[in-house]
Order: structure tokens, then C-alpha cells, then sequence
């Protein structure tokens, strides 16, 4: 059985999504990997608060995930997955700074070879543009299960509409639809 990787991109309105669905997880059963676009100096302050409301690992890029322990991380600056083995990812902050801060793409973009070894699940959220959409594309043409916010809970809904026009979903869910999707497909247990 294949190890499952979640990659959630988010903007405007997406620490909350992100406190929503912590606090319906009780157990972890894939690494789940985070880009929400902020501030690179709020990305330590976020991470603290994440780990002090709720009981798993939350930790910030650069990181190094095993399979053995499942983890949370929120990417900083343009966090992109640097190396990919069978039971290791290792995610660097790149020099490459894109339009946005941490850049969704750059983070999909990255984790295309994950596709080769890892179950790969990537889901866009709420926000404003398209972050996410070419990356999602990538993703889905490389045999990930690709999710988009519906418009119905999505505070801002040009992030997930992006990427539903260009073709880059598989499934379109409102938020706890999505979770109740995660957990069916084993990521979580709810």
C-alpha cells in the first residue's frame, strides 16, 4: 500500500478552513502540506498557534518528512519539494520568490514526481487570482486527485474557479465535504 500525501493550497479566508479542518481531524494518516499565503514573517506566529490548539505536529519549511511520522507543514516563503524517495520528502524554501508568498504553483509544480511513489491528494481553496491552477493541472495529468473548493463555502472563490475552468479538477466539494472525502479516502480519521 502506497503512502498518501495531501497538498492544500489557500489564500483570503484560509486560516479558517484551516482551524475547520484540524478540528475535525483526531488522527493523521497521511503528511498533509500547506501553502496559505501570507507574510513569511506571520508564518512562525501561525504555526505556534496551530500547535498549541491542536495535538499534531505542525512544523514550518524547510522540513524533512518520513513515513514512519505523520506530519503537518505550512510552507514558507515558496517552500517546493527538493527530493522525493519512496520514504523521505525533503521541502526546501527556494530562492525563487513568485507572485505570491508561498506560491501554490511553485509548491504543485514541485510535488509532480510525488506522484510517482506517494498516493498524491491536492486540493485549492479559497482565494483570490489563480495560484494553484497550472500546478493543479500538472498534478491531475500526472494521476493525482485533484479537488477544488465549491463556490458554496469558498469566502472567495477565484482560486477553486480558476482551476475548475482550466480543466485542473477531478472532484468539486464545499469544505466538509472535502473533509468527509479525506477521511473516506483514508487521509484522516474524523
Amino acid at each position: 500500500m502506497r503512502e498518501k500525501v495531501l497538498l492544500i493550497g489557500l489564500s483570503t479566508g484560509g486560516p479558517a478552513h484551516i482551524n475547520h479542518l484540524f478540528s475535525r481531524i483526531k488522527k493523521l494518516n497521511a503528511h498533509i502540506i500547506i501553502a496559505q499565503h501570507m507574510k513569511a514573517e506571520v508564518i512562525d506566529f501561525f504555526v505556534n498557534d496551530l500547535q498549541s490548539s491542536f495535538e499534531f505536529e505542525f512544523i514550518s519549511t524547510p522540513a524533512v518528512l518520513s513515513t514512519s511520522k505523520k506530519r503537518v507543514v505550512i510552507c514558507g516563503k515558496s517552500a517546493v519539494i527538493s527530493n522525493v524517495s519512496t520514504f523521505q520528502i525533503d521541502l526546501e524554501n527556494s530562492k525563487n520568490i513568485g507572485r505570491y508568498t508561498p506560491d501554490i504553483d511553485q509548491l504543485f509544480l514541485s510535488a509532480v514526481p510525488l506522484c510517482k511513489n506517494f498516493d498524491v491528494y491536492a486540493s485549492l481553496m479559497t482565494g483570490i487570482g489563480d495560484d494553484g491552477a497550472r500546478g493543479l493541472f500538472e498534478l491531475k495529468k500526472n494521476g493525482a486527485v485533484t479537488i477544488a473548493e465549491s463556490e458554496e463555502s469558498a469566502p472567495v472563490f477565484g482560486m477553486p474557479r480558476c482551476a475548475i475552468e482550466n480543466s485542473a479538477v477531478t472532484h468539486i466539494f464545499s469544505l466538509d465535504e472535502m473533509i468527509s472525502f479525506f477521511a473516506y479516502e483514508g487521509l484522516i480519521d474524523v
